[in-house]
């Protein structure tokens, strides 16, 4: 497929998907870092913090493909 052939509103609106997804986890991270008593009845934050960095690195992986793969213009 050529990049200048796909639906503009459709990879808008996946790239918003992702990026909301990677704001997601960066913000929960930010309040296990910064505020463990907010989330002091979590048994496990060891492993809750491991769920979401991966969280946001899927959908940082998610953005730099789409974005290397079907976009080439300056049109965001």
């Amino acid at each position: 497929m050529k990049k200048e052939q796909i639906n503009t509103s459709l990879y808008k609106a996946l790239k918003s998907s992702f990026e909301a997804d990677r704001d997601a986890a960066v913000a929960t991270l930010e309040v296990y870092f910064t505020n463990l008593v907010g989330v002091a009845d979590q048994p496990d934050f060891v492993n809750d913090l491991r769920e979401y960095t991966k969280k946001h690195a899927e959908a940082e992986e998610n953005i730099r493909v789409l974005v290397e793969y079907f976009w080439s213009c300056d049109c965001e």
